[in-house]
């Protein structure tokens, strides 16, 4: 015999914290265990920033022709 309830059981307090705490995992582990300035021998001894600033620098200069740099900013 059936109960009258569905399948499902009925959301709580502990699976909604969960549920956030799932969305927060991210950006809690880029926060507190990614390092953006650590060198890394993956990418020729250059930290993530390192690294990203000069691919930028290469793509645009692909796309058109020299760049200049200005303090850390590209012109």
């Amino acid at each position: 015999m059936s109960s009258g309830r569905s399948g499902r059981r009925p959301r709580r307090r502990h699976d909604q914290a969960t549920r956030q705490e799932l969305a927060n995992a991210p950006f809690e582990y880029i926060e507190a265990w990614y390092n953006p300035h650590r060198r890394l021998s993956t990418i020729g001894m250059l930290s993530p920033v390192q690294f990203e600033h000069t691919h930028a620098l290469t793509v645009r200069r692909e796309r058109t022709g020299p760049v200049r740099e200005t303090r850390g900013k590209l012109t």
